[in-house]
């Protein structure tokens, strides 16, 4: 997996202030608690509608992946949204929080690829392979005036994520012949789906051998001396696999 920063927000100066009816909003850098920040002063003037900060981009979307950021407020509970759209900007995906509270200290969320959907525009569903533009939107509930800052938006390839969750068992057939249970070695499956091309190798620096082609069936992984509890192998738990065997040394454990 590998993570990218779309934007620090040292500059601002790429994102568009878009509002609907009498509402303002206005955007600016700015040090905030810490953390470099992009600064967002709404006011609905008492009426509804929506604020929106909107970014072009043109770039690819990987199949499985988090956006990530942190956000801080004083403001009312309104609807928080994020918004993705494809180069045309007819295709629209989304995900969006209704009467978000904004937390007076910074605040980190996750969204998963899963949990942003398709809200309307000619494709009619499926999945955005091609952004062409991403925005943050504020839309009124009870409305009223604020500030919200935004830290450190990021894209984090998931590769090979899918939909199962791995399971960790040992693996009896190596068992029965006698063999993955050695001093040297204890032979354990991970079961979910892998996709194609999902490279393991390296992980957190840690030299892995794949044996076997990463195809749909199974595909063995051989990790070195270490530690259960090392990052390398929560994350290969965290992910979603076809059937892998994960051979992994039980004296560090």
């Amino acid at each position: 997996m590998t993570t990218e920063v779309l934007d620090a927000f040292e500059d601002t100066s790429s994102w568009t202030a878009v509002a609907s009816g009498l509402a303002q909003l206005t955007i600016a850098p700015e040090r905030a608690a810490g953390r470099q920040a992009m600064r967002l002063d709404f006011d609905f003037k008492g009426g509804g509608g929506f604020v929106v900060a909107r970014k072009v981009f043109s770039r690819s979307i990987p199949e499985s992946y988090t956006l990530g950021f942190a956000v801080r407020g004083a403001a009312p509970a309104n609807r928080f949204e994020i918004k993705l759209a494809d180069p045309s900007g007819r295709n629209v995906w989304w995900r969006h929080w209704d009467a978000f509270e904004f937390p007076a200290d910074w605040q980190t969320l996750n969204v998963r690829s899963s949990e942003i959907e398709f809200a309307w525009g000619p494709a009619g569903g499926g999945a955005l392979s091609q952004l062409g533009a991403f925005e943050f939107v504020i839309a009124a509930g009870p409305g009223g005036a604020g500030t919200v800052w935004i830290s450190g938006l990021r894209l984090e390839d998931r590769g090979c994520l899918r939909t199962r969750p791995l399971g960790l068992e040992p693996d009896r057939g190596r068992q029965r012949h006698g063999r993955g249970t050695t001093p040297q070695e204890q032979a354990v499956m991970l079961h979910g789906r892998l996709g194609w091309g999902h490279g393991v190798r390296g992980l957190h620096g840690v030299p892995v051998e794949s044996r076997g082609q990463l195809l749909p069936g199974h595909a063995e992984v051989r990790v070195g001396m270490v530690r259960r509890d090392h990052p390398l192998v929560r994350e290969l738990l965290s992910i979603r696999v076809s059937p892998v065997r994960l051979a992994l040394p039980p004296v560090l454990a």
